[in-house]
């Protein structure tokens, strides 16, 4: 299929052809970072450390297809039966390394996404991504998140009285509540 002016658009589709979504930008960021196959517990673990936040089950089965389709992203199973997930040459070219704002910010803008805050409208035409079991993505959120929960309570409250303001999710409880716990403070 040609383009009219005689170019092929059936491998190389340009990104702007997929209405791509924020998160689309976030996952495809992990991939990105990663620099070659991963599977869905690394793309967690690198998301997580790029955005500060978890992808949902939704914004990973839903956008992997739109990713794909985009050819941004090459998916593949594992012979363990597990996904694997990688960015292409196409989304590896949209970062250049010492160049612009930042990887997740580089490829929202060379995406074509809305920026933070506009409202974004999420096409989930082409499905779900077959063979992702939302099972298998609590398994890997559960794994992510385990840490939290070997912080003893004293360390969270000295953290908390320190002033951090954490970003959403972080720490076995929300800021206000765990503020409500602490201990009071002794005077000198």
């Amino acid at each position: 299929m040609s383009d009219g002016a005689g170019r092929s658009r059936d491998r190389e589709r340009a990104p702007a052809d997929h209405p791509l979504t924020r998160s689309d930008a976030e996952i495809l960021a992990a991939l990105v970072f990663a620099r070659g196959p991963v599977g869905l517990s690394r793309l967690v673990a690198d998301a997580e450390y790029l955005i500060r936040a978890i992808p949902t089950y939704d914004e990973v089965s839903f956008g992997l297809p739109r990713l794909s389709d985009a050819n941004l992203v090459v998916v593949s199973f594992a012979d363990d039966g597990g996904i694997e997930m990688a960015a292409t040459p196409l989304a590896q070219s949209l970062v250049v390394p010492g160049q612009g704002d930042g990887t997740v910010l580089d490829l929202q803008k060379a995406l074509g996404c809305r920026p933070y805050p506009e409202p974004e409208v999420e096409d989930r035409s082409r499905g779900r991504l077959p063979g992702l079991d939302p099972r298998d993505m609590e398994a890997v959120v559960a794994a992510s998140q385990s840490w939290r929960s070997r912080i003893p309570p004293h360390v969270w409250a000295r953290f908390w009285a320190l002033g951090a303001e954490p970003h959403a999710g972080f720490g076995p409880q929300a800021p206000k509540e765990r503020r409500k716990e602490e201990p009071p403070r002794r005077s000198k």
